[in-house]
């Protein structure tokens, strides 16, 4: 702890690590062969390269040791391993858009995408606010 009450960033990150550790070890200790997990935007909070790198070490000694998981992520890098790798025990879904853009919602089996088409949300939602005379007070 520095003088002004503040974490250091080292010890942040030691931290992090801590947290991270507990984590895995929780689920690790805690499944058994067809368990199953569902993992979140797990390591999103770090930047996509660490992220993914973490994500993919810890689904693979999960897969490993026959436990089934879900993974909900817009790591692209992440997604994209696992796809390039040809398994046939991972399924890739993903939101359907039909050719012109238009969401179905329905999720479908597809390729990872390097982008989750957060821009036509902003244009079609929030641009029109920021463009208007109607400036949007933050």
């Amino acid at each position: 702890i520095t003088a002004e009450g503040f974490l250091s960033s080292k010890e942040i990150i030691i931290l992090l690590g801590i947290t991270l550790f507990i984590s895995i070890s929780l689920i690790q200790g805690s499944c058994f062969k067809n368990s199953i997990v569902l993992f979140n935007e797990s390591f999103a909070s770090t930047n996509e390269r660490e992220g993914s790198e973490i994500a993919r070490q810890v689904v693979s000694a999960l897969v490993e040791a026959d436990i089934k998981l879900f993974f909900v992520t817009h790591m692209y890098e992440f997604a994209n391993y696992f796809y390039t790798e040809c398994r046939g025990d991972v399924a890739f879904l993903v939101a359907e858009r039909k050719e012109d853009g238009t969401r179905t919602f329905k999720i479908v089996e597809g390729k990872p995408s390097a982008t989750s088409y957060g821009k036509d949300l902003y244009e079609r939602m929030l641009a029109p606010l920021w463009h208007s005379d109607n400036k949007v007070a933050m």
